[in-house]
């Protein structure tokens, strides 16, 4: 599965009637199932940190780690406690709080992969995922 390959999150959602209510605030239909626990799969590389003028999901730094030219950082937002690595000279520092967007996801149902690649964008809108495996 996804998060025994290389360093990934996993933040678990309900989906009730083919939707599910992603972190920015936005619905997503499935393309398949019912209702359920839904995990989506990200790596700490597909968080971006969004410009002062984009809304994004909120999140609050709570530690951070130099990791080569970026920073690591254990970031809670209101799904839950994610790292992500972030640019050095963003001069990110614990107690910060920051507007950001998952870049890229994984969505599956129980082992099933349902979309094969997609992305938050903020609370704004998603890019269409693409369904399949």
């Amino acid at each position: 599965m996804y998060e025994f390959v290389g360093e990934s999150n996993k933040i678990e959602l309900v989906a009730e009637d083919r939707q599910v209510l992603l972190p920015n605030g936005e619905r997503y239909r499935l393309p398949e199932g019912g209702g359920g626990i839904i995990a989506i799969y990200f790596r700490p590389h597909d968080i971006r940190i969004m410009s002062k003028n984009e809304s994004g999901i909120r999140a609050d730094v709570e530690s951070v780690r130099r990791i080569g030219a970026s920073v690591r950082t254990q970031v809670s937002a209101s799904f839950g406690k994610f790292e992500a690595d972030l640019p050095l000279d963003a001069n990110i520092k614990a107690g910060d709080r920051l507007s950001i967007a998952i870049a890229r996801f994984k969505l599956f149902v129980g082992t099933d992969k349902i979309c094969s690649e997609g992305g938050i964008v903020g609370a704004t809108g998603v890019k269409a995922p693409k369904s399949g495996a």
